[in-house]
C-alpha cells in the first residue's frame, strides 16, 4: 500500500514554469500585447487626426484612472474585468477607438 502512495503522480501545484515548456508558451502568449485590429500606416499622417488621437488617448487614460479610483485597492483589476468584460492588460492592447467605445467616450469623428 505504501508503494502506491509513493508512486502517485505529482500534483499540479508542484509544476513550475521553468520545467514546463507548454506553460511557458501559454504565459508568453497571454502576456503578448498585440492589437486585435492592426492600424494601417499612411504615408503622411494628418495633423488633425494626430491631435484627435492624442486627445482621445488622454480622455481614455483620465477615464480609466477615475474608474479605478472608485474601486477598492486590491479589487481594481477583477472589478474592472467584471464591469467592462475585458481585463486591464487586454484593454491596454486594444485600438484607441475600441477602447473609447468600451468606456463610452465619443470621439469628434464618426467611427
Amino acid at each position: 500500500m505504501n508503494d502506491q502512495a509513493e508512486k502517485a503522480p505529482a500534483s499540479p501545484s508542484q509544476l513550475t514554469l521553468v520545467n514546463s515548456s507548454r506553460l511557458q508558451a501559454l504565459r508568453k502568449q497571454a502576456t503578448a500585447c498585440e492589437p486585435a485590429f492592426p492600424v494601417p500606416k499612411t504615408a503622411k499622417p494628418d495633423k488633425t487626426e494626430d491631435a484627435e488621437t492624442a486627445r482621445l488617448k488622454r480622455q481614455i487614460e483620465q477615464r480609466l484612472q477615475e474608474i479605478l479610483a472608485k474601486y477598492p485597492q486590491g479589487k481594481q483589476r477583477s472589478l474592472f474585468k467584471i464591469r467592462y468584460g475585458v481585463s486591464l492588460e487586454e484593454f491596454e492592447c486594444l485600438p484607441i477607438q475600441q477602447a473609447a467605445a468600451i468606456l463610452k467616450i465619443h470621439s469628434g469623428r464618426g467611427f
